[in-house]
């Protein structure tokens, strides 16, 4: 039987596909919030920590860790809201950028600067 993806008919959640998807009270499969859109729109991808059996069930960057749960690969690291996978100095540079601007910012805040 044809498991529906984003956006297909369905009248109950055993038509869309098993993971990441339920049926919507307009009778479409839809992504649970905890999955988003692939870029096509087509599919429905965990984020990390989210139930999955493949790879292709996850988002980029990640993989299907013991058939069972969303994870970073390798050479990446999960960003700090677990919505990306990002390259290993990626994540640790964007964090450390955006906790020093808020540092400088309650600093100069604090000296009424601003």
């Amino acid at each position: 039987m044809y498991k529906g993806t984003l956006n297909s008919f369905c009248r109950v959640v055993v038509d869309c596909k098993e993971y990441g998807y339920y049926c919507a009270g307009n009778r479409t499969c839809q992504c649970l919030p905890s999955y988003v859109p692939n870029d096509k729109g087509q599919l429905c991808l965990g984020l990390l920590g989210e139930k999955c059996k493949y790879d292709e069930h996850c988002i980029e960057g990640a993989f299907c860790y013991l058939q069972d749960t969303c994870k970073c690969k390798d050479e990446y690291r999960p960003s700090f809201d677990n919505m990306y996978c990002l390259s290993g100095a990626t994540s640790v540079t964007k964090n450390y950028v955006l906790i020093s601007n808020f540092l400088v910012l309650s600093l100069l805040f604090c000296l009424k600067i601003v």
